[in-house]
């Protein structure tokens, strides 16, 4: 997917977008290795944007266990050309328990892309209680930040950090979170 499609989404969603360039391929790759892959459920990816990590889960866990969210209808429709072994879903990850369904019971972990930090707080708090929904104990949440500032009035009290590491080579450094849920 092309650094256009990218810019003309930009444009015309900044904040959902949240951030001035793709990922880059050390972002995905840290995000990938982050998943705990020897575990056996779905990895839903929210956010998927250009594919850059999606791709990076491809290079270490089956396609079939890989399900990828964006809520831009013109990156949903390129994704799906660029990578027609994935299933992936047009929506907003505000409804995610409703777009996966019966899925939903088999999430282990999720990988979001998603700007938290720029969203309105209610979209913020209602795609956190989605994933609460979703993930069971001992799942896994990862997600990434451009703000490297560690705030934990982002995450709800059941997440509990097992890592955070920040990636210096991508532009902007990026901060990664891994989570487990506790409830």
């Amino acid at each position: 997917m092309g650094l256009f499609t990218f810019l003309k989404v930009l444009i015309h969603h900044p904040r959902e977008i949240g951030a001035i360039l793709p990922s880059s391929k050390y972002l995905a790759e840290a995000m990938a290795h982050s998943v705990a892959s020897h575990e056996a459920g779905l990895i839903v990816e929210l956010g998927a944007g250009t594919g850059v990590i999606t791709k990076a889960l491809l290079n270490l866990i089956s396609p079939n266990q890989i399900l990828a969210i964006e809520s831009d209808p013109l990156l949903a429709k390129q994704l799906q050309k660029d990578l027609p072994d994935i299933e992936i879903l047009q929506g907003n990850a505000t409804h995610l328990n409703e777009l996966l369904e019966e899925k939903s019971s088999l999430v282990h972990t999720i990988v979001s892309s998603l700007p938290l930090r720029s969203l309105p707080k209610k979209d913020r708090e209602q795609i956190l209680l989605e994933i609460s929904k979703v993930l069971k104990r001992g799942g896994q949440y990862i997600q990434f930040t451009y703000d490297i500032r560690s705030k934990t009035n982002y995450y709800p009290p059941e997440y509990k950090k097992v890592r955070s590491f920040i990636i210096w080579k991508n532009i902007p450094p990026a901060k990664i979170d891994v989570f487990h849920i506790q409830k």
